[in-house]
């Protein structure tokens, strides 16, 4: 608690710092988590390209980028009709992978699981109740998400 006056208002302000909220999938914790899981499950290599994984968290944060990515991926949608959306969350949750061993940078823009990372992967997965739908939704796409059709995605050559 921190007491401060402001002699012209004649008063005493009292600042008490409080807990803020944070959405639980912006949570380190569970970003890390879902890191990982998207590199153990659906990864060629358990290695991915910093795009390739913002597709896959674009697609895991809604019910209508779930939907969108399928039908991209089964040929039923254009990459063009859809826009992904980049989270600085995720690239701040590879940056706290990276520092906790984890991940490992495997040049330029690419990140592998390492084997602490792919450990934690496995101990994710032996408890049911976590990440249940992001799971499921996972061995969906599997590895059927190249780093060609990533680049279509964002409008750019392969």
């Amino acid at each position: 608690m921190s007491r401060i006056e402001i002699p012209a208002l004649d008063t005493p302000f009292v600042f008490n710092e409080r807990p803020e909220c944070i959405p639980g999938d912006l949570r380190p914790l569970w970003r890390i988590g879902l890191l990982l899981l998207m590199l153990y499950m659906a990864s060629r290599g358990k290695k991915s390209s910093f795009g390739r994984l913002h597709v896959l968290n674009w697609a895991l944060r809604s019910d209508e980028g779930r939907v969108a990515l399928l039908g991209i991926l089964e040929g039923r949608r254009l990459p063009g009709t859809v826009v992904v959306r980049i989270e600085p969350s995720l690239n701040r949750a590879v940056d706290f992978a990276l520092g906790e061993l984890l991940l490992r940078k495997v040049g330029g823009d690419r990140v592998e699981l390492t084997s602490a990372g792919e450990a934690e992967a496995k101990r994710i997965l032996e408890q049911d109740e976590l990440f249940v739908s992001e799971r499921e939704y996972l061995g969906k796409v599997h590895k059927r998400l190249t780093e060609r059709l990533v680049s279509d995605l964002f409008g750019g050559p392969a």
